[in-house]
């Protein structure tokens, strides 16, 4: 993310695509059924999904599919910006996407 090394890589991106199966998994298995059960289940719902889009954007941008990327950085700019309501106590959304995030893949 930094530049300090090539932006397309074909293993880096294979690398990427496998953490969505694992997020998926685990959500599956361990978050759906407690998100109702405290907060912290709740936010770490929000944060599985939050790393799959940003794991996807990763891997299209390690790709060298740079228009895709950029598609997959406004889906995930916008589900954190309609998340936002929800999280705000836990995560400041739009100053730590457009520091982190934004400025990084766009």
């Amino acid at each position: 993310l930094r530049g300090e090394l090539p932006q397309t890589d074909a293993a880096l991106a294979a690398d990427f695509a496998q953490i969505i199966p694992v997020v998926e998994a685990f959500k599956t298995a361990y978050i759906e059924p407690n998100k109702n059960k405290d907060l912290s289940w709740k936010y770490l719902s929000y944060h599985a999904r939050y790393c799959v889009l940003l794991a996807d954007a990763l891997r299209l941008r390690a790709s060298g599919d740079t228009e895709a990327s950029k598609q997959a950085v406004e889906k995930l700019k916008q589900y954190l910006y309609t998340a936002e309501r929800e999280i705000h106590r836990v995560f400041d959304v739009r100053n730590s996407f457009q520091r982190q995030v934004h400025g990084q893949l766009a």
